[in-house]
């Protein structure tokens, strides 16, 4: 099985306690497998660049994200956590900007699209159907950058 380098290692084992044992050998070989892959990464791909195909049968990367037992709360928590630690400043207050930005998207396919209200849309489509994603970035200062950068 491919193994991690060991600074990658480091940064994935912040992470293990949002998984379950079978399911953290799975997300360390889909990232290994990400950040390998040159093309377009697809599940798929991902498992490929791994160098998984053959060895252990496709299906487990892509049950991974539908069946498996993780959470990706306690995932983003933990990711915070390791953020915080490493850019902010001990006893700095923390700022977040939050974005809720409708994505327009319509069809039988499409997971979750419901109608929400668009403030950026004038007159009677005010309200439209797509998804909603509610994204929170936390803004870190650094001295190279004149403006925040924000990690989400």
């Amino acid at each position: 099985m491919p193994e991690l380098p060991g600074s990658l290692r480091a940064i994935v084992s912040l992470l293990r306690s949002a998984f379950t044992a079978p399911s953290f050998d799975t997300f360390s070989w889909l990232i290994y497998g990400f950040i390998a892959q040159v093309g377009e990464r697809t599940v798929t791909g991902m498992w490929q660049a791994a160098r998984l195909s053959g060895r252990l049968h496709h299906s487990r990367a892509h049950d991974f994200f539908s069946r498996a037992r993780w959470s990706t709360d306690e995932v983003g928590l933990r990711l915070l956590e390791g953020v915080v630690a490493l850019l902010v400043p001990a006893g700095a207050p923390l700022r977040l900007a939050v974005d809720d930005t409708l994505f327009r998207r319509s069809g039988k396919k499409v997971w979750g699209s419901f109608l929400h209200h668009d403030p950026t849309a004038r007159g009677e489509h005010a309200v439209r159907l797509g998804n909603s994603w509610v994204v929170a970035g936390l803004l870190v200062d650094f001295r190279s950058c004149t403006a925040p950068s924000a990690s989400r």
